[in-house]
């Protein structure tokens, strides 16, 4: 996975992030100008396979694959994002905002390990590592950057069977966010700014035991199996994983 401009974001018309004056405290969070909707055609949703979550399911640069991450870490990365979208917030411009959020994995990781944020945007890792551990595919996300075309919106874009995405969807609405097809059976979790992907990224964290409810993905098993290798290089897909 990665937030540096894949071909798999999903772009709409739109204005980029503005950092107006946004509350009466006189902090800064950019916002986008876009309007959150729950719009899905849960029908044209594809699952991947194991081997597809594992090596890769959209045409995303450098894909990552968050499968093993679990709840304890997600927690642990929401809790440092909102610390850093509260030193972010009071930037004077979008630009300032961007630039702060981009030194949070080398100060909170000296050792040049990135084993907090995973390498992803801070304002949208928290929900992508949220939503892995509750085996969501994620594939890509970005908070949005001032200085590229075309990112007017931050989002993360994922694979889901339906149950899971109408699941996603109640959590969505409540935190402001909306959820639509992302193209090729993919969805996509979107926000006028990044305070809404993490109050979401917040508020399924609480709801960690509903969402461990839910029946676990078809390639869950396998993926279980890949992890639990201890020479994953050398694991072997049969033909028809891999056809």
């Amino acid at each position: 996975m990665t937030s540096e401009g894949p071909n798999a974001a999903h772009r709409r018309p739109g204005v980029p992030a503005s950092a107006d004056r946004n509350d009466d405290n006189g902090t800064v969070i950019p916002k986008c100008d876009v309007t959150p909707a729950i719009d899905v055609d849960y029908a044209s949703m594809r699952v991947p396979t194991a081997y597809q979550v594992v090596n890769g399911f959209a045409v995303v640069r450098d894909y990552q694959p968050l499968i093993d991450v679990e709840w304890d870490d997600a927690r642990e990365c929401v809790e440092a994002e909102a610390r850093w979208l509260d030193r972010a917030a009071k930037a004077s411009t979008a630009e300032e905002f961007d630039r702060i959020l981009s030194t949070a994995a080398a100060e909170e990781a000296p050792d040049d390990l990135d084993w907090l944020f995973r390498g992803l945007d801070v304002g949208v890792a928290g929900l992508t590592l949220v939503l892995s551990a509750a085996y969501y595919a994620t594939c890509f996300s970005c908070h949005t950057h001032p200085s590229m075309a075309g990112d007017h919106m931050p989002q993360v874009i994922m694979a889901a069977e339906p149950q899971r995405v109408r699941a996603l969807a109640g959590y969505a609405a409540r935190a402001d966010c909306g959820i639509e097809n992302a193209g090729d059976g993919l969805v996509c979790v979107y926000a006028a700014s990044v305070e809404h992907h993490h109050a979401l990224a917040q508020a399924m964290l609480a709801a960690r035991a509903e969402l461990e409810e839910l029946p676990q993905p078809s390639w869950r098993p396998r993926v279980q199996e890949y992890l639990s290798d201890e020479d994953s290089d050398e694991f072997e897909w049969t033909d028809n994983e891999t056809g």
